[in-house]
C-alpha cells in the first residue's frame, strides 16, 4: 500500500464504518488485508457497492414509502465503478447551478435533498449557502455527510416561513418546482423574486411530462417552462437535455434547466465567447 492510497482506503472504511455494515474490528482486518497487493481495491469497491446496492433497494423497493432524497454518494459510486453506471447527465443540475455562481456569492438553496450538490459544487464558489428542506430527515443527512463552514442546512417552509435572509445573490431551485401546487408556486417565486439583488440570478431544473409520483403540476415543454418565469424576471433563458435514468436505464427523462435575471450580464456570465476569427482561415480552409 503507498502513502497516497492509503488515505483513500481509510475514507472507503470510514463509510462502511459510519453506516454501520462493519465494526472498528473489522475495519482494521480489512484495511490489512486491502494491503496485499491487486485485491486490495477490489475488495474494498466490492464491499461499498454491496453496501450502496442493498441501501438502494431497502429505500427505493422495499420500503413502503419512497424516500424525499435521493442519496448521492450511492448514485457518484455507480458512475465511478458500476458495470452499468447511471447517465452523467444526472450531474447536469449541479453544475449548471454552480456556474452561475460567483466568487463570493450569498446563496439560497431551496430543497437541498441530502445535501450533496450544496456541499461538493456550489461551496467552493460561494461565500455563505442558506440550504432548506421541509424535510428533517434532509437536514440529518446533509449534516452528517455534507456539512461544511459555509452552508446552513436548515428545516424550513419554503412557502409559510421567511427566508434565512433578506438578500441573495443566487437562488438555487433544482428538481422541485413539481412538488408544489400552481399557488404555492407563485407563492415561491414571488418570494424568490424579493430577495435576489438587482444582479441576482434565479436557477434550477425541473422534468418535462408526467414523471413524479408526488408531483401536484406537470410541465408539457421547454415554453411552458418559460411562460412562467417571465411574468417576474426580466430575462429567462432555457435548454432542456434528453437522457435516460434507472437502474436499466430504460426510462427517458427530459429535463429543463433555466437561468432567469433582471441583469443580462449576471445572465450571461459564463456563456462560451466565440473567438474572433477575422482575417484568420480555419485549418479545413488552408
Amino acid at each position: 500500500m503507498t502513502p497516497t492510497q492509503a488515505p483513500q482506503i481509510d475514507r472507503i472504511t470510514d463509510v462502511l464504518v459510519e453506516d454501520k455494515m462493519v465494526s472498528n474490528s473489522l475495519k482494521d482486518w480489512m484495511l490489512r488485508l486491502a494491503g496485499r497487493g491487486v485485491r486490495r481495491e477490489k475488495i474494498l469497491v466490492d464491499l461499498l457497492s454491496t453496501h450502496f446496492h442493498f441501501k438502494h433497494r431497502l429505500d427505493w423497493e422495499l420500503s413502503k414509502e419512497a424516500p424525499h432524497f435521493f442519496d448521492f454518494r450511492g448514485g457518484l459510486f455507480a458512475l465511478a465503478f458500476g458495470s452499468a453506471p447511471p447517465s452523467s447527465h444526472t450531474l447536469d443540475r449541479a453544475a449548471m447551478a454552480r456556474d452561475a455562481i460567483a466568487d463570493g456569492d450569498r446563496v439560497l438553496d431551496i430543497g437541498f435533498g441530502d445535501g450533496f450538490f450544496t456541499r461538493r459544487f456550489y461551496s467552493d464558489r460561494a461565500a455563505r449557502i442558506d440550504a432548506i428542506d421541509i424535510e428533517e430527515s434532509a437536514v440529518s443527512h446533509a449534516e452528517r455527510y455534507h456539512a461544511h463552514p459555509k452552508i446552513n442546512y436548515v428545516k424550513s417552509d419554503a412557502v409559510a416561513e421567511p427566508f434565512p435572509s433578506d438578500e441573495y445573490d443566487a437562488v438555487i431551485w433544482n428538481g422541485a418546482i413539481g412538488h408544489f401546487s400552481e399557488s404555492d408556486t407563485a407563492t415561491m417565486l414571488r418570494k424568490i423574486r424579493e430577495s435576489l439583488k438587482p444582479s441576482g440570478v434565479f436557477v434550477g431544473s425541473e422534468s418535462l411530462g408526467t414523471e413524479g409520483h408526488d408531483h401536484h403540476q406537470f410541465f408539457a415543454d421547454e415554453p411552458a417552462v418559460q411562460r412562467l418565469f417571465k411574468p417576474y424576471f426580466r430575462y429567462v433563458a432555457t435548454r432542456t437535455v434528453n437522457y435516460t435514468i434507472g437502474l436499466r436505464r430504460d426510462f427517458a427523462r427530459r429535463e429543463v434547466f433555466w437561468r432567469c435575471s433582471d441583469s443580462r450580464e449576471s445572465l450571461m456570465r459564463d456563456v462560451w465567447k466565440l473567438a474572433d476569427m477575422a482575417g484568420e482561415a480555419s485549418v479545413g480552409q488552408k
